[in-house]
């Protein structure tokens, strides 16, 4: 199966999303603030593995990832724009590039197109009766 190029850079950018998120969790845990990193830690871990989750789920090309990664990349790019402005604000421009990207990639028309497809594939496959050869309903006649 062909995945088209947006179905390719949201699964990527989305699971790196979730190493940064694993990255930033595990420096919570160590940053030995108390239960409050702990707090930090676990809820980071937490999204982090739902980040992985959606990237597969967009890798094996189910339409039901596409609402949760554009969720998160509109979540990271609302968080980041509170550090537009300051003296280290081209990090935040930096880093804002990344959930731009993975937006406009789960929302690209091919990406949407090859999604659908591949739900009505699915559907297809689970349906067991060939088109025109459903049985009568009792009464029928």
């Amino acid at each position: 199966m062909r995945r088209p190029w947006g179905v390719v850079l949201a699964s990527i950018l989305t699971a790196g999303s979730g190493v940064g998120m694993a990255v930033l969790a595990v420096l919570s845990g160590l940053a030995g603030h108390g239960q409050f990193s702990g707090g930090v830690a676990v809820m980071l871990g937490i999204y982090a593995l739902g980040l992985f989750w959606a990237a597969w789920g967009m890798w094996r090309m189910s339409m039901f990832a596409r609402g949760p990664i554009l969720a998160t990349a509109l979540l990271q790019l609302a968080v980041l724009s509170g550090y537009l402005t300051g003296p280290s604000s081209w990090v935040a421009y930096l880093l804002a590039v990344v959930p731009l990207l993975t937006g406009v990639a789960v929302m690209w028309p091919s990406t949407r197109t090859a999604l659908l497809d591949r739900g009505a594939d699915a559907q297809n496959e689970l349906d067991p009766a060939p088109t025109g050869t459903e049985p009568e309903p009792d009464g029928a006649r």
